[in-house]
């Protein structure tokens, strides 16, 4: 996913969302990130770059109920190679959860990568296939859904099943166009087969989950101000692509 494009969109989230948020959000000067690199005597991929230049000054927690407890500020990212070291320069470490066992690091094969993964380089895998979806789900769960009264259906898609990631093209042109023809418009770009849609104020976020060791499962979360509209909407992706709860 284009970095650029992520960093339009989630302002665009927040906007309408989470605009106390947005207030508080705030980048580094390239200078910074230079440093930084210095400093841990690695580089950083574009995608990783980006994430900092836009958003690498901003509060911790400043997101709040999203991204709750990610750190990704440059001093937290010096206080851990100070502690840590042998790890392979393609790994650079990204947020400290709570909700996590291990530390998450960002993952590019090369310098020019704008969509790094997210993973855990002590369990040699990848959790995330995308830093954006993974920052704009997040908001969509904790931003958009929440702002309403009652959270909407989710579930699985194609009762369950899993589809390879060389065959998702098909499976997701399905679901996106019979939410066209519903009339939900697209709205947020995501990677990987992943979007955001909406109709006037109710949203639907679809697609493949992209997380590891479990691939390829399809999920779908509508949000709405409008219970009796979502679960009509819930009943007509049941009889048609399989949604189950």
């Amino acid at each position: 996913m284009n970095a650029n494009t992520a960093v339009r969109s989630i302002r665009t989230l927040l906007a309408e969302f989470g605009p106390a948020q947005l207030e508080q959000v705030r980048g580094l000067p390239e200078t910074e990130i230079d440093r930084l690199e210095a400093d841990i005597e690695r580089r950083l991929c574009v995608g990783h770059r980006t994430l900092l230049a836009h958003f690498g000054a901003t509060p911790h927690g400043a997101f709040r109920p999203a991204l709750y407890d990610y750190k990704f500020d440059p001093e937290t990212i010096r206080d851990y190679y100070r502690t840590h070291e042998g790890e392979p320069p393609q790994w650079v470490f990204f947020a400290d959860t709570a909700s996590r066992p291990q530390y998450e690091h960002l993952y590019a094969e090369h310098l020019d990568v704008e969509d790094p993964g997210i993973g855990t380089p002590i369990l040699n895998r990848i959790n995330q296939e995308s830093l954006w979806n993974d920052l704009l789900h997040d908001m969509y769960v904790f931003l958009v859904k929440d702002s309403f009264e009652e959270r909407g259906p989710s579930g699985w898609l194609w009762e369950g099943r899993k589809i390879p990631h060389d065959q998702a093209a098909a499976p997701f042109a399905e679901v996106e166009q019979l939410l066209a023809r519903l009339g939900f418009e697209p709205w947020i770009p995501m990677a990987n087969h992943q979007a955001i849609m909406r109709r006037k104020q109710s949203l639907v976020w679809f697609g493949r989950t992209g997380t590891r060791p479990e691939p390829d499962d399809w999920n779908l979360s509508l949000a709405g101000p409008d219970p009796r509209e979502l679960r009509e909407v819930w009943e007509i992706l049941a009889d048609n692509v399989g949604a189950v709860r």
